[in-house]
């Protein structure tokens, strides 16, 4: 948009934001890590609340916005997508990622341990934890949220057997085999733990939006597609490195503002602290007024899934999904459109290329090769085919997408549709001739655990989704390896052969574009970012205070 027109908009959309802001490890040793070699536990009774001086301050209430706003984001075991990102200000895992690979910290479990033969993990679960509705956490609670894991299924916990009470704070985890993602997948959204007795009260669908946890804030209001608001929980469990109670915030508070132009502008107001996943123009601007932009690196890549399992899909056919890749130009959409905010994208496990290199060539930009892989499929005169996207993704690479596919005579119509809508779409079979342009979270110290989550056999994402030959084999070989780097060779077998027969097509790696206001700062000696955990687009609200 040009500057002169932006401003314009956003000084049109002046009345309407006031109307909306006023109505509104493994081994058998013990595997523990400690964070910044603190006791994290807090104490009972009155807690001194002394600050030193630049340090952390007590007080205030974060304030910060969602363009797609959660219909349903409280019951652990139902988790799915980018609703994950609320689970952590409410409720606690049992233990959490750090940014080092296999290694873990206790959380609602203090200590765990791997039995001699692999056949079971026991946990020592932190005692004196109460949950928001004043009920204890204790192993029955633990093992009712685990319980309720493995009955929905999905690639979580799928080595373990059973959850077993051994007593009132003690849990073992009875295991088939043992393999790297038993304890990677406590770390997860789906196994954060909820008040057992608020489930049964409140029933799934009214706890969909009304979290009860042991988390540090606790629920206050859930307004449908306006706005959420989080109290600070004053027993929370929890300490800083200097031994001050946890949570800094007062509260936490979530506005739900889709349009663009009126997000910028509120933040601009100082109506918000926090703005997240803001569009490549509005962080340009930003940008181009002082602003600092707080890019997430591991926060998405874009690409292309399809049904290539059914023998009518188009792209049940190889050459038309490498035709695809070689039709678009990703490195002029990334200059132009991107304005080197994104970064073009040549790899099926998100994150190969950040980690080393996976021996892969790149297909880049040729669109004669892209005709001539379509006359091999059969179609020399081109075809059709639908996108199908979330209405919140940048519309400019969608129109550039379809023009470049059309140069090879692809006729591609878009359908873009509303964000639950497309959030039930993505859990579901690809319709057979849809290309599915979705963005893939994980990279760095997730990429393992993101590849099987993705592409675990009978998980919830990519389904219809062919796995080529060998794929499953290699991270299969490599969630039984503990060193990163032999872990790192297994993935490689797996994306070369994945990369060359299309399996995905990987886009463009765009981070998240978030801007906050000076004075939020955040504990970094407990955590390197409050917005991400290890690799995991969860909040920790918790580490956040307002320096004003």
């Amino acid at each position: 948009m040009n500057r002169n027109w932006r401003w314009v908009a956003l000084l049109a959309a002046v009345l309407i934001a006031g109307l909306m802001l006023g109505g509104c490890d493994s081994g058998s040793t013990e595997t523990t890590a400690t964070t910044a070699g603190a006791d994290t536990t807090a104490t009972t009774g009155a807690t001194d609340t002394t600050m030193a001086a630049g340090g952390p301050k007590y007080g205030g209430v974060l304030v910060m916005d969602d363009k797609a706003f959660p219909s349903e984001y409280a019951v652990p075991w139902l988790i799915r997508g980018p609703q994950e990102r609320y689970m952590g200000i409410a409720m606690d895992p049992l233990i959490q990622g750090t940014e080092e690979v296999g290694v873990y910290k206790p959380m609602l479990a203090e200590s765990w341990e791997l039995a001699p033969d692999q056949s079971s993990y026991t946990f020592h679960l932190r005692q004196g934890v109460k949950f928001h509705d004043g009920t204890d956490f204790n192993a029955e609670a633990a093992k009712f949220n685990l319980d309720k894991v493995k009955e929905v299924g999905g690639p979580w916990l799928t080595k373990v057997t059973s959850v077993e009470v051994v007593d009132e704070y003690t849990l073992k985890l009875n295991l088939s085999g043992w393999d790297v993602m038993v304890l990677d997948d406590l770390k997860t959204a789906n196994c954060y733990i909820a008040s057992p007795t608020a489930f049964e009260t409140l029933g799934e669908k009214e706890m969909q939006t009304h979290p009860v946890g042991t988390g540090p804030f606790m629920y206050e209001d859930y307004q449908a597609r306006q706005e959420m608001s989080f109290v600070k929980n004053p027993n929370y469990w929890m300490m800083d490195d200097a031994g001050q109670q946890l949570p800094y915030l007062d509260g936490v508070k979530v506005l739900s503002i889709p349009d663009e132009v009126t997000r910028e502008l509120n933040f601009r107001n100082g109506d918000l602290d926090y703005l997240q996943e803001t569009s490549v123009a509005t962080a340009v601007a930003l940008q181009k007024d002082g602003w600092t932009l707080l890019a997430d690196p591991l926060a998405g890549k874009f690409m292309f899934w399809f049904n290539s399992t059914d023998p009518s899909s188009v792209f049940s056919k190889p050459e038309v999904r490498l035709a695809f890749e070689y039709a678009i130009n990703k490195e002029e959409m990334a200059e132009t459109i991107g304005q080197g905010l994104v970064v073009p994208s040549y790899e099926v496990i998100f994150g190969m290329h950040d980690l080393g290199d996976p021996g892969t060539v790149p297909r880049t930009y040729d669109p004669e090769k892209a005709k001539q892989l379509l006359a091999d499929a059969g179609y020399p005169d081109g075809l059709s085919a639908e996108m199908v996207l979330d209405s919140k993704f940048n519309g400019d690479f969608v129109v550039a997408i379809q023009q470049y596919a059309a140069k090879v005579g692809i006729d591609l119509k878009i359908n873009a549709v509303e964000s639950t809508k497309w959030n039930e779409m993505r859990f579901s079979p690809a319709p057979v001739n849809a290309l599915m342009y979705d963005r893939q979270r994980g990279g760095g110290v997730a990429t393992l655990r993101q590849t099987f989550a993705d592409f675990a056999p009978g998980g919830p994402v990519f389904q219809a989704t062919a796995h080529t030959a060998g794929f499953d084999e290699g991270v299969a070989e490599a969630i039984v390896t503990e060193e990163a780097a032999a872990q790192y060779e297994a993935l490689k077998g797996a994306e070369q052969v994945a990369y060359a027969d299309g399996m995905t097509i990987g886009l463009f790696k765009q981070p998240d574009n978030d801007f906050a206001y000076p004075y939020v700062k955040w504990n970094e000696a407990m955590a390197p970012s409050w917005r991400t955990t290890s690799g995991q687009p969860i909040f920790q609200p918790h580490f956040v205070w307002l320096d004003k």
